[in-house]
């Protein structure tokens, strides 16, 4: 007898291991910077953790609050698939941008990160 149905050990499983894409993305916006500008990053690597625990706090509950929710109603309508999960969550980080009148270099990094985590939880629920 299962406690859990199908549906929802999916969104738990993507829930859980989603935002630990944000490790990957670090990987590669350091390096990507190391190549760019090294004698301006020479110290990437030694913020790399600090990076990862701050980013990991953050995209846990975005994903829990925001990411959740805008699966659940994509499913509803029967549009999950991942073209509809990023647009969806590029419009609610624009009206975030919007209302805390962000920078667009963090709007942009924000939308870095949460294309990674967006990614990961879609290939993660239709493995799952």
């Amino acid at each position: 007898m299962r406690t859990f149905s199908e549906t929802f050990r999916k969104h738990l499983i993507a829930c859980l291991l989603g935002p630990l894409s944000v490790i990957p993305a670090t990987i590669l916006y350091t390096l990507a910077f190391k190549f760019i500008a090294p004698e301006a990053n020479a110290d990437n690597f030694d913020l790399f953790p600090l990076v990862v625990i701050v980013a990991l706090m953050v995209a846990y509950p975005a994903t829990l609050f925001v990411g959740l929710p805008i699966s659940f109603i994509l499913q509803k309508f029967n549009r999950f698939n991942l073209l509809n999960l990023l647009i969806a969550v590029t419009t609610c980080l624009l009206i975030y941008g919007y209302l805390t009148n962000a920078r667009m270099i963090e709007l942009v990094l924000v939308t870095y990160y949460a294309f990674f985590v967006s990614s990961s939880y879609w290939y993660l629920y239709k493995r799952g």
